[in-house]
């Protein structure tokens, strides 16, 4: 892949790190109850762990489709290529 390509996806890749992150954040913050700091450290540890595995996932889904997309692309032009060649 190129250079321009690797950039896209690191930049998809962080967009969608960021939106996970939020989400993950967003849902834990509205859906718990601290009372205690043992219970604000089991929330702080519980959402590190969930947050890094769901970010994990995304992030695997993402590159596959990144992946496929540029793939696609990529035939698609050659086939573009061949087509106008050999007229």
């Amino acid at each position: 892949m190129s250079n321009g390509v690797t950039l896209a996806k690191v930049g998809v890749h962080i967009l969608a790190s960021l939106g996970v992150s939020k989400v993950v954040r967003d849902i834990i913050v509205n859906n718990t109850n601290v009372v205690t700091t043992a219970d604000g450290v089991k929330v702080i540890a519980g959402s590190l762990v969930l947050g890094s595995m769901i970010a994990e996932h995304a992030s695997n889904h993402v590159n596959r489709q990144f992946d496929k997309a540029y793939n696609w692309y990529t035939r698609h032009e050659a086939d573009t290529a061949d087509t106008n060649g050999a007229s």
